[in-house]
Protein backbone atom coordinates (compact mmCIF):
# COMPACT_ATOMS: atom_id res chain seq x y z
CA UNK A 1 0.00 0.00 0.00
CA UNK A 2 0.90 3.29 -0.89
CA UNK A 3 -0.21 6.76 0.50
CA UNK A 4 0.93 9.83 -1.03
CA UNK A 5 1.11 13.34 0.83
CA UNK A 6 1.34 16.77 -1.43
CA UNK A 7 3.05 19.43 -0.42
CA UNK A 8 3.77 22.97 -2.30
CA UNK A 9 6.54 24.21 -1.02
CA UNK A 10 9.33 24.04 1.45
CA UNK A 11 7.33 24.71 5.12
CA UNK A 12 4.38 22.58 3.56
CA UNK A 13 6.63 19.49 2.95
CA UNK A 14 7.60 19.98 7.48
CA UNK A 15 3.87 18.86 7.93
CA UNK A 16 4.60 15.49 5.74
CA UNK A 17 4.08 12.21 8.14
CA UNK A 18 6.44 9.94 8.40
CA UNK A 19 4.55 7.00 7.46
CA UNK A 20 3.58 9.04 4.56
CA UNK A 21 5.49 9.10 0.72
CA UNK A 22 6.20 12.92 0.08
CA UNK A 23 4.78 13.88 -3.00
CA UNK A 24 5.81 17.45 -4.50
CA UNK A 25 2.62 19.34 -6.54
CA UNK A 26 4.02 22.78 -6.28
CA UNK A 27 3.28 22.61 -10.22
CA UNK A 28 -0.71 22.20 -9.49
CA UNK A 29 -1.44 25.21 -8.41
CA UNK A 30 -4.43 26.74 -11.16
CA UNK A 31 -7.31 27.56 -9.10
CA UNK A 32 -9.86 24.78 -10.98
CA UNK A 33 -7.22 21.92 -9.99
CA UNK A 34 -6.77 20.32 -6.40
CA UNK A 35 -5.60 16.47 -5.60
CA UNK A 36 -7.78 15.37 -8.50
CA UNK A 37 -5.17 16.18 -11.20
CA UNK A 38 -2.73 14.83 -8.82
CA UNK A 39 -4.82 11.34 -8.85
CA UNK A 40 -5.08 11.56 -13.05
CA UNK A 41 -1.31 12.17 -12.83
CA UNK A 42 -0.72 9.02 -10.19
CA UNK A 43 -2.83 7.22 -12.18
CA UNK A 44 -1.60 7.60 -15.33
CA UNK A 45 2.14 5.97 -14.21
CA UNK A 46 2.53 2.30 -15.16
CA UNK A 47 4.48 1.46 -12.26
CA UNK A 48 1.55 2.87 -10.08
CA UNK A 49 -1.48 2.16 -11.52
CA UNK A 50 -0.25 -1.57 -12.66
CA UNK A 51 1.57 -2.15 -9.81
CA UNK A 52 -1.37 -4.58 -7.47
CA UNK A 53 -0.90 -1.94 -4.61
CA UNK A 54 -3.82 -0.26 -3.31
CA UNK A 55 -2.71 3.40 -3.04
CA UNK A 56 -3.49 7.07 -2.05
CA UNK A 57 -2.89 10.76 -1.82
CA UNK A 58 -3.95 13.19 1.08
CA UNK A 59 -3.32 16.75 1.83
CA UNK A 60 -0.56 17.95 3.76
CA UNK A 61 -2.84 19.06 6.16
CA UNK A 62 -4.17 15.47 7.13
CA UNK A 63 -3.42 15.31 10.51
CA UNK A 64 -4.84 19.14 11.02
CA UNK A 65 -8.11 18.46 9.67
CA UNK A 66 -8.33 14.69 10.52
CA UNK A 67 -9.95 13.64 13.98
CA UNK A 68 -7.16 10.73 13.75
CA UNK A 69 -3.67 10.70 12.97
CA UNK A 70 -2.19 9.48 9.71
CA UNK A 71 -0.37 6.73 11.74
CA UNK A 72 -4.18 5.09 12.96
CA UNK A 73 -5.41 5.99 9.09
CA UNK A 74 -2.70 4.19 7.49
CA UNK A 75 -3.40 1.21 9.86
CA UNK A 76 -6.92 1.21 9.45
CA UNK A 77 -6.48 1.17 5.76
CA UNK A 78 -4.14 -2.35 5.89
CA UNK A 79 -6.52 -4.14 7.92
CA UNK A 80 -9.30 -2.97 5.35
CA UNK A 81 -7.16 -4.45 2.60
CA UNK A 82 -6.39 -7.28 4.34
CA UNK A 83 -10.09 -7.58 5.06
CA UNK A 84 -10.83 -7.61 0.57
CA UNK A 85 -11.65 -3.90 0.80
CA UNK A 86 -11.43 -2.52 -2.60
CA UNK A 87 -11.40 1.03 -0.78
CA UNK A 88 -10.87 2.60 2.75
CA UNK A 89 -11.48 6.33 3.04
CA UNK A 90 -11.87 8.91 6.03
CA UNK A 91 -14.49 11.87 5.98
CA UNK A 92 -12.25 14.62 8.65
CA UNK A 93 -15.63 16.62 8.13
CA UNK A 94 -17.52 15.06 10.74
CA UNK A 95 -19.56 17.70 12.49
CA UNK A 96 -20.73 18.62 8.67
CA UNK A 97 -21.69 14.98 8.37
CA UNK A 98 -23.31 14.65 11.51
CA UNK A 99 -26.15 17.56 10.33
CA UNK A 100 -25.95 17.76 7.04
CA UNK A 101 -27.67 15.03 4.99
CA UNK A 102 -25.66 14.64 1.92
CA UNK A 103 -22.42 16.99 0.50
CA UNK A 104 -24.73 18.43 -1.82
CA UNK A 105 -26.92 19.54 0.58
CA UNK A 106 -23.97 20.88 2.78
CA UNK A 107 -22.64 22.78 -0.04
CA UNK A 108 -26.12 24.28 -0.40
CA UNK A 109 -25.56 26.20 2.76
CA UNK A 110 -22.22 26.58 2.84
CA UNK A 111 -23.22 29.32 0.15
CA UNK A 112 -21.51 27.28 -2.68
CA UNK A 113 -24.36 29.55 -4.91
CA UNK A 114 -25.82 27.63 -7.66
CA UNK A 115 -24.30 24.04 -6.56
CA UNK A 116 -27.83 22.95 -6.16
CA UNK A 117 -28.09 23.25 -9.94
CA UNK A 118 -25.24 21.29 -11.01
CA UNK A 119 -26.43 18.22 -8.53
CA UNK A 120 -29.82 18.69 -10.67
CA UNK A 121 -28.07 18.18 -14.16
CA UNK A 122 -25.60 15.63 -12.89
CA UNK A 123 -28.72 13.86 -11.30
CA UNK A 124 -30.47 14.07 -14.73
CA UNK A 125 -27.81 13.08 -16.63
CA UNK A 126 -25.49 10.73 -14.66
CA UNK A 127 -27.79 9.05 -12.57
CA UNK A 128 -26.30 10.38 -8.80
CA UNK A 129 -28.75 10.46 -5.94
CA UNK A 130 -28.34 14.06 -5.02
CA UNK A 131 -31.23 13.72 -2.56
CA UNK A 132 -30.09 10.74 -0.58
CA UNK A 133 -29.13 10.70 2.80
CA UNK A 134 -25.54 10.06 2.93
CA UNK A 135 -24.52 8.68 6.58
CA UNK A 136 -21.13 7.98 8.01
CA UNK A 137 -20.30 4.88 5.35
CA UNK A 138 -20.71 7.41 2.53
CA UNK A 139 -20.35 11.07 3.13
CA UNK A 140 -16.91 12.33 2.73
CA UNK A 141 -14.91 15.46 1.97
CA UNK A 142 -11.23 16.01 1.63
CA UNK A 143 -10.70 12.84 -1.18
CA UNK A 144 -8.64 11.02 1.98
CA UNK A 145 -9.26 7.97 0.39
CA UNK A 146 -6.64 4.59 -0.82
CA UNK A 147 -8.22 2.40 -3.63
CA UNK A 148 -7.38 -0.92 -5.48
CA UNK A 149 -6.91 -0.42 -9.37
CA UNK A 150 -10.43 -1.39 -9.89
CA UNK A 151 -12.07 1.42 -7.73
CA UNK A 152 -9.64 3.58 -9.05
CA UNK A 153 -10.49 2.29 -12.70
CA UNK A 154 -14.38 2.77 -11.59
CA UNK A 155 -14.14 5.90 -10.53
CA UNK A 156 -11.91 8.01 -12.62
CA UNK A 157 -14.05 6.88 -15.49
CA UNK A 158 -17.39 7.92 -13.67
CA UNK A 159 -15.89 11.63 -12.46
CA UNK A 160 -14.01 11.92 -16.09
CA UNK A 161 -17.95 11.48 -17.62
CA UNK A 162 -19.15 13.74 -15.11
CA UNK A 163 -16.60 16.63 -15.36
CA UNK A 164 -16.99 15.47 -19.44
CA UNK A 165 -20.57 16.71 -19.44
CA UNK A 166 -20.09 19.46 -17.18
CA UNK A 167 -17.06 21.68 -19.57
CA UNK A 168 -19.25 20.65 -22.04
CA UNK A 169 -22.05 22.80 -20.81
CA UNK A 170 -19.46 25.44 -19.92
CA UNK A 171 -18.00 25.56 -23.63
CA UNK A 172 -21.99 26.43 -24.42
CA UNK A 173 -22.65 29.01 -22.03
CA UNK A 174 -25.70 27.44 -20.20
CA UNK A 175 -26.24 28.85 -16.34
CA UNK A 176 -24.66 25.40 -15.24
CA UNK A 177 -21.91 25.72 -17.28
CA UNK A 178 -20.91 29.57 -16.25
CA UNK A 179 -21.80 28.29 -12.17
CA UNK A 180 -19.51 25.36 -13.09
CA UNK A 181 -16.66 27.26 -13.98
CA UNK A 182 -16.95 30.49 -12.18
CA UNK A 183 -16.18 31.11 -9.19
CA UNK A 184 -16.56 28.74 -5.82
CA UNK A 185 -17.72 31.61 -3.20
CA UNK A 186 -15.10 30.03 -0.53
CA UNK A 187 -13.79 32.75 2.09
CA UNK A 188 -10.85 30.94 2.85
CA UNK A 189 -9.80 30.61 -1.55
CA UNK A 190 -11.45 33.02 -3.37
CA UNK A 191 -9.09 31.76 -6.14
CA UNK A 192 -11.18 28.36 -5.94
CA UNK A 193 -13.70 27.55 -8.95
CA UNK A 194 -16.64 25.83 -8.14
CA UNK A 195 -14.70 23.07 -10.07
CA UNK A 196 -13.45 21.77 -7.28
CA UNK A 197 -16.25 21.53 -4.91
CA UNK A 198 -17.57 19.89 -7.50
CA UNK A 199 -15.29 17.45 -7.75
CA UNK A 200 -14.74 16.79 -4.20
CA UNK A 201 -18.58 15.76 -3.72
CA UNK A 202 -18.00 13.09 -6.27
CA UNK A 203 -16.32 10.30 -4.45
CA UNK A 204 -19.62 10.23 -2.24
CA UNK A 205 -21.92 10.45 -5.07
CA UNK A 206 -19.93 7.54 -6.43
CA UNK A 207 -20.29 5.61 -3.36
CA UNK A 208 -24.15 6.03 -3.25
CA UNK A 209 -24.12 5.09 -7.08
CA UNK A 210 -22.21 1.73 -7.18
CA UNK A 211 -22.68 -1.18 -5.07
CA UNK A 212 -19.60 -3.01 -6.99
CA UNK A 213 -17.09 -2.37 -4.59
CA UNK A 214 -16.62 -3.14 -0.80
CA UNK A 215 -15.77 0.43 0.60
CA UNK A 216 -14.66 0.50 4.67
CA UNK A 217 -15.24 4.37 5.97
CA UNK A 218 -12.87 5.25 9.24
CA UNK A 219 -15.33 6.41 11.44
CA UNK A 220 -14.18 8.25 14.83
CA UNK A 221 -15.45 7.20 17.99
CA UNK A 222 -17.33 9.29 20.53
CA UNK A 223 -13.65 10.59 22.28
CA UNK A 224 -12.46 12.01 19.00
CA UNK A 225 -15.83 14.48 18.66
CA UNK A 226 -14.78 15.42 21.96
CA UNK A 227 -11.29 16.22 20.93
CA UNK A 228 -12.48 18.17 18.11
CA UNK A 229 -15.31 20.12 19.11
CA UNK A 230 -15.06 19.87 23.02
CA UNK A 231 -17.14 17.87 25.29
CA UNK A 232 -21.10 19.20 24.99
CA UNK A 233 -20.71 20.35 21.56
CA UNK A 234 -18.75 16.64 20.72
CA UNK A 235 -21.72 14.87 21.78
CA UNK A 236 -23.91 17.03 20.63
CA UNK A 237 -22.70 15.91 17.10
CA UNK A 238 -21.51 12.07 17.58
CA UNK A 239 -25.35 11.90 18.83
CA UNK A 240 -26.51 13.27 15.42
CA UNK A 241 -24.16 11.22 13.12
CA UNK A 242 -24.99 8.25 14.92
CA UNK A 243 -28.83 8.51 14.86
CA UNK A 244 -28.55 9.47 11.00
CA UNK A 245 -26.78 6.39 10.49
CA UNK A 246 -29.03 4.06 11.99
CA UNK A 247 -31.88 6.10 10.29
CA UNK A 248 -29.85 5.07 7.12
CA UNK A 249 -29.42 1.28 7.93
CA UNK A 250 -33.07 0.90 8.83
CA UNK A 251 -33.98 2.31 6.47
CA UNK A 252 -36.44 4.91 8.99
CA UNK A 253 -38.32 7.63 8.08
CA UNK A 254 -39.11 8.52 11.69
CA UNK A 255 -35.47 8.12 13.03
CA UNK A 256 -34.85 10.10 10.14
CA UNK A 257 -37.58 13.16 11.62
CA UNK A 258 -36.15 12.54 14.90
CA UNK A 259 -32.39 13.48 13.37
CA UNK A 260 -33.74 16.21 10.90
CA UNK A 261 -36.22 18.12 13.90
CA UNK A 262 -32.51 18.35 16.37
CA UNK A 263 -30.07 19.49 13.49
CA UNK A 264 -32.32 22.07 12.03
CA UNK A 265 -32.21 23.45 15.80
CA UNK A 266 -28.11 23.50 15.77
CA UNK A 267 -28.21 24.89 11.78
CA UNK A 268 -30.61 27.49 12.53
CA UNK A 269 -27.75 29.02 15.31
CA UNK A 270 -24.89 30.59 15.29
CA UNK A 271 -23.17 27.84 16.88
CA UNK A 272 -23.00 26.08 13.85
CA UNK A 273 -20.23 28.51 12.79
CA UNK A 274 -18.40 26.98 15.77
CA UNK A 275 -18.99 23.46 14.12
CA UNK A 276 -17.61 24.88 10.56
CA UNK A 277 -14.60 26.53 11.63
CA UNK A 278 -13.42 23.25 14.10
CA UNK A 279 -14.32 21.45 11.49
CA UNK A 280 -12.06 23.04 8.78
CA UNK A 281 -9.54 24.21 11.34
CA UNK A 282 -8.02 27.28 11.18
CA UNK A 283 -4.50 27.34 9.36
CA UNK A 284 -3.15 29.70 11.85
CA UNK A 285 -0.99 26.78 13.84
CA UNK A 286 0.66 25.71 10.50
CA UNK A 287 2.47 28.89 9.83
CA UNK A 288 6.21 29.53 10.62
CA UNK A 289 5.01 32.53 12.49
CA UNK A 290 3.15 30.05 15.02
CA UNK A 291 6.03 27.18 14.97
CA UNK A 292 8.07 30.20 15.96
CA UNK A 293 5.74 31.81 18.89
CA UNK A 294 5.32 28.11 20.23
CA UNK A 295 9.04 27.84 20.37
CA UNK A 296 9.32 30.87 22.55
CA UNK A 297 6.23 30.13 24.95
CA UNK A 298 7.95 26.46 25.14
CA UNK A 299 11.17 27.90 26.64
CA UNK A 300 9.70 30.35 28.59
CA UNK A 301 7.62 28.11 30.54
CA UNK A 302 10.49 26.28 30.81
CA UNK A 303 12.39 28.64 32.42
CA UNK A 304 9.94 28.86 35.51
CA UNK A 305 8.59 31.62 33.85
CA UNK A 306 4.58 31.51 34.05
CA UNK A 307 4.38 29.55 36.70
CA UNK A 308 4.36 32.47 39.48
CA UNK A 309 1.81 34.64 40.71
CA UNK A 310 0.20 36.48 38.05
CA UNK A 311 1.91 40.11 37.24
CA UNK A 312 -0.03 42.88 37.21
CA UNK A 313 1.49 44.59 33.60
CA UNK A 314 1.23 48.45 34.27
CA UNK A 315 0.42 50.49 31.25
CA UNK A 316 -0.47 47.42 28.95
CA UNK A 317 -3.96 48.56 28.72
CA UNK A 318 -4.83 51.80 27.41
Amino acid sequence: MKIYQAYMDVQQAGFVCPDAIPYDASENRAPDAREYELFRKLHADPAIRDGGEPWGLVSWKFEHKSPVSFHTFREFCATAFEAGADCAFINPMIGNEAVYANVWEQGIHCAHTGIEKIAYFLEQHTGIQAASVSDASTFAFCNYFVANKRFWDAYLSFTERALGLLDAEAARGTEVGKIYSGSGQYERDSSASMRVFVIERLFSAFLLQQDAFRVMACVPGADDYDRKFGVRMGQLLWTLSRLKRCAVEADDLSLYKVWDKQRSVLLADWQIHIVWNLDDPFTMPLTREYQEFRNFCTELFASGQGSHERPRLQGAVT
